[in-house]
């Protein structure tokens, strides 16, 4: 008797976040559908070599979330900050609870309440809201802080935060 291997969708999969996610499930065992907009990059073939099944698709396209979707255990979701991110997440968000999956894992960022509590970027924790609201059995991962910022600092961040540096998890199931 064989076991089937489970399958979790890596939106983000030819980024830093996703790309290092979907390397960590292949070693250890699980089936991966990497998610992208451009099938034509060389970090495409990279993971295909490496054992992926790569789909073309957009955050913002519901109809390719859906397909790609179909039959995957959980969901490993990471937007931009930039541009529509909270309307991405929740399209994710939305597609994934109707697809039924088992685990849904998003990453934030560091005391995203706090952020949007003194008026700083409050999309994550929108979205981290929205999540927990849709009853979704889910895992938001808050890392405290990107080696991006030592090259290009974010400067939309106010001033009066102060952020733990340690990691932050917070899980529903």
């Amino acid at each position: 008797m064989t076991a089937v291997k489970k399958t979790v969708l890596v939106l983000g999969a030819t980024g830093r976040q996703g790309g290092a996610t979907v390397r960590h499930l292949l070693a250890q065992g699980w089936g991966v559908r990497a998610f992208t907009r451009d099938t034509n990059q060389a970090a495409v073939q990279a993971l295909q070599q490496a054992g992926a099944e790569v789909v073309q698709g957009d955050n913002e396209d519901r109809a390719s979330l859906e397909t790609a979707m179909q039959g995957v255990y959980g969901v490993f979701s990471i937007q931009a900050y930039r541009g529509n991110e909270v309307q991405q997440g929740k399209n994710i968000a939305d597609t994934a609870k109707a697809a039924g999956i088992q685990h849904f894992i998003y990453t934030s960022v560091q005391n995203a309440e706090d952020l949007a509590r003194v008026g700083g970027e409050a999309n994550k924790w929108e979205i981290e809201q929205y999540i927990w609201a849709l009853g979704l059995p889910a895992t938001i991962l808050r890392p405290a802080f990107f080696m991006e910022t030592l090259i290009t600092p974010r400067t939309d961040v106010p001033s009066d935060t102060s952020p733990d540096p340690s990691l932050s998890l917070s899980s529903q199931m």
